[in-house]
C-alpha cells in the first residue's frame, strides 16, 4: 500500500506500515529488521509494537517469540483496512476535513467545540491541512471567521469526499449512508448505467454511490454544480416510487438536482463524456489483445469490453477529473505484491504493458500498475498459472507410461495451464538415442544414470515438493 502526500501525524503512519510490513511478510519479523525498514530507533519499534498489541491483538493476534521476533497471524487486508480506518478517525486533521464537509460556514469555535479541541490547536492545523487539499485542487477558505471547503471544479471536490468517507468507513458505505438511501443510491446508479447498455464492475458502484450521497449533501448546502456538463447521453426518468421516495428524503431538492448528479456520474463512463476519443479507446483494445496474445488467451467481446472500458474510465478519470482512485493507501498494492511474488513474469509483463500503454495514450498509468494488475488477473485468472515454456524432455527409467505421470504431476502441482505445457515430450529411457538432448532447454529423470550424464534435473519417482520447488527456481532463473 503506497502512500500519497500525508494528512495524519508521522506515528500514526509508522503504526500502518508496520502493520503492512506484517501483512506482505506472514513471517517472523525481527524488531531490528522492522526499524531497519522504517528507518527509525529499535526504541520507537518497541513503542509502536506495544500500541499495536495494547489496542488490535485480539484481531489481529500479535504472536512473539524471542528468538524470531513477531508475527500477526490473523492480519488480513480487510483487518488492515478496518484499523486504518480506526486510526484515521482519531486524526484531528481528518476530523476537522469531516466536519467542513458536513457543517460548513461555521466559525472555528464551533468546529473546536464538536471536535473537542482547542481553537488555537485547529488555527495551527490549517495550513498543513490546506497543503493537503491544495494538490486535488481544493482549499479551505474562510469568510467572515466561517469556515467552508472550496474549489473551482466543485466535481473535483464532490469526487475527492466520495473517496475520502468511503475510505474513511473502511470501504463500508453503510458506516455513513442510512440503509434506505444507500439501497436507493445503489438503484439509481445500476439503472442509469444500464438504460445506457453500459457494464458497471462492483468496484465502480459503491464509488459511484458514494458519490450520489456527496453530491446530495452539497446540493442541500447549497453548493451547486456550475462547471460545464461533459454527459453526452439521454437522462433516466424517475418512476413514481422513486418520486415518493425522494420527496420523503430529500425534500429540499429536487428532480433537476437529482438528474445533474447523475449526468456527472455517468460522465465518469469515457463513452459517455464528450472527451471520449474513439481512438484511444481503440488503442487500449488493441493492447490488450496484444498482451493477452503473449499468454494465448482468447477472450470473448464481453470480456475485452469490460477491459477496455475499465482502462478508458481510468484514462478519463487521470486526464479531466484528476482525483485517484485511493487518498491514504492504495488497496491494491497487497494484491499487486502477492502476484509479484506468486508470477513474477506476469508481474513483468503487465508493468510492461502498462508502461507501452502509458506511451501510446499519453497519460500516466505507471502509478495505476497496482489497479490495472488487479484488474488483469481478476478478470483472467489464467495469467497467474505458470508459464512454462521451455522445449523440455522427460525421461523415465520405468515407461513411457510413468514419464507421462512425471509430467502431469509437475503441471497439477505447478498449476500450469495446458497451453504453457505443450512442449513437453516424455520418454523411457531405452528411447534416448531417437533424440537430440542438445535440442531441449530443459531435461527431467528419475535417473540417477541419465542424471550422472547429462545436465538435467533428478525427481523421485513420485515428485516430491522438494523437487517441484527446485523445478520452480530453474523456471524462476530463465
Amino acid at each position: 500500500m503506497k502512500w500519497v502526500i500525508s494528512i495524519i501525524d508521522i506515528s500514526s503512519k509508522r503504526i500502518i506500515k508496520i502493520l503492512q510490513l506484517f501483512l506482505q511478510n506472514q513471517d517472523w519479523l525481527t524488531v531490528k529488521q522492522i526499524a531497519s525498514e522504517l528507518n527509525v530507533s529499535e526504541k520507537t519499534i518497541n513503542d509502536d509494537l506495544k500500541l499495536i498489541k495494547d489496542n488490535w491483538e485480539s484481531t489481529i493476534s500479535l504472536t512473539s517469540s524471542f528468538t524470531q521476533g513477531m508475527k500477526a497471524t490473523n492480519l488480513s487486508v480487510s483487518n488492515l483496512i478496518d484499523i486504518q480506518s480506526e486510526i484515521l478517525l482519531s486524526s484531528v486533521s481528518i476530523k476537522f476535513i469531516k466536519a467542513l464537509f458536513y457543517y460548513p460556514n461555521e466559525h472555528l469555535n464551533v468546529y473546536a467545540d464538536k471536535l473537542h479541541v482547542s481553537r488555537s490547536t485547529l488555527y495551527r492545523y490549517l495550513p498543513h491541512i490546506n497543503q493537503y487539499l491544495n494538490q486535488y485542487s481544493i482549499d479551505i477558505k474562510s469568510d467572515h471567521s466561517s469556515y467552508q471547503v472550496v474549489a473551482k471544479d466543485e466535481l473535483k471536490l464532490r469526487r475527492f469526499f466520495s473517496i475520502f468517507l468511503f475510505e474513511l468507513s473502511g470501504y463500508n458505505l453503510k458506516r455513513f449512508i442510512p440503509k434506505e438511501e444507500l439501497d436507493f443510491f445503489h438503484h439509481r446508479v445500476k439503472k442509469i448505467y444500464l438504460d445506457h447498455n453500459e457494464p458497471l464492475a462492483d468496484i465502480q458502484l459503491p464509488v459511484y454511490a458514494s458519490y450520489y450521497f456527496v453530491s446530495l449533501k452539497r446540493e442541500e448546502q447549497g453548493f451547486h454544480h456550475h462547471r460545464k456538463n461533459y454527459f453526452i447521453g439521454q437522462t433516466t426518468s424517475f418512476d413514481e416510487e422513486e418520486k415518493e421516495f425522494i420527496s420523503q428524503h430529500f425534500n429540499h431538492l429536487t428532480l433537476k438536482n437529482l438528474i445533474e448528479v447523475e449526468k456527472a456520474i455517468l460522465s465518469f463512463r469515457s463513452s459517455l463524456n464528450s472527451h471520449y476519443d474513439e481512438k484511444i479507446t481503440e488503442t487500449i483494445s488493441f493492447k490488450i489483445n496484444e498482451f493477452l496474445s503473449e499468454f494465448y488467451l482468447d477472450i470473448d467481446n464481453l470480456e475485452e469490453n469490460y477491459l477496455a472500458v475499465s482502462l478508458s474510465d481510468l484514462y478519463i478519470n487521470e486526464k479531466y477529473i484528476n482525483i485517484p482512485y485511493y487518498l491514504f493507501t492504495n488497496r491494491f498494492t497487497y494484491f499487486a505484491h502477492q502476484t509479484s511474488i506468486q508470477n513474477r513474469a506476469t508481474y513483468d509483463k503487465i508493468l510492461r504493458f502498462t508502461e507501452e500503454l502509458s506511451k501510446e495514450i499519453n497519460v500516466d498509468f505507471n502509478k495505476h500498475l497496482d489497479f490495472i494488475i488487479y484488474l488483469l488477473i481478476t478478470s483472467q485468472p489464467e495469467l497467474i498459472q505458470t508459464q512454462f515454456q521451455k522445449k523440455t524432455l522427460v525421461i523415465s527409467n520405468n515407461s513411457q507410461k510413468h514419464a507421462e505421470f512425471l509430467s502431469s504431476i509437475i503441471q497439477t502441482k505447478m498449476n500450469i495451464a495446458p497451453h504453457y505445457f505443450n512442449d513437453i515430450n516424455s520418454i523411457a529411457k531405452r528411447d534416448m538415442p531417437l533424440y537430440d538432448l542438445d535440442s531441449f532447454d530443459l531435461v527431467i529423470t528419475n535417473s540417477v544414470e541419465v542424471n550422472q550424464q547429462v545436465d538435467s534435473l533428478l525427481m523421485n519417482d513420485f515428485p516430491t515438493e522438494q523437487n517441484i520447488q527446485e523445478l520452480e527456481i530453474l523456471i524462476k532463473k530463465g
